[in-house]
C-alpha cells in the first residue's frame, strides 16, 4: 500500500484557500467602493446649482464687506525668488 499521500484526490485546502482569497478580494472591493462613496458624498451638495433654501443649515447669505476708502491701508505679501539665486 502506498502511504505517500498521492491518492489522486485533490486536497480540499487549495479550494478552501481560493474561497478565502476570493472572499477577501470581494470584501476589499466593497470596502474601497464604500469608502469612495463616503468620501465623495458631499460632492452632489456642492454641485447643486440652486440657490440657498430657507431653513437649510448653511443657507445664510454672506454679507458683502464695506467698500474701501482711499485712506485705508492695504497690505499685500509678494513671495518669490530671484532668477539667479541657487538653493542647495
Amino acid at each position: 500500500m502506498n502511504h505517500s499521500g498521492a491518492t489522486g484526490v485533490p486536497h480540499a485546502t487549495g479550494l478552501r484557500r481560493a474561497h478565502w482569497l476570493a472572499l477577501g478580494g470581494v470584501l476589499l472591493l466593497l470596502a474601497l467602493v464604500g469608502s469612495a462613496l463616503l468620501y465623495l458624498s458631499p460632492v452632489p451638495a456642492l454641485l447643486d446649482s440652486r440657490g440657498p433654501v430657507a431653513g437649510k443649515p448653511g443657507a445664510a447669505v454672506a454679507a458683502t464687506p464695506p467698500p474701501l476708502d482711499d485712506k485705508q491701508r492695504i497690505n499685500s505679501l509678494i513671495l518669490g525668488r530671484h532668477k539667479h539665486e541657487k538653493f542647495s
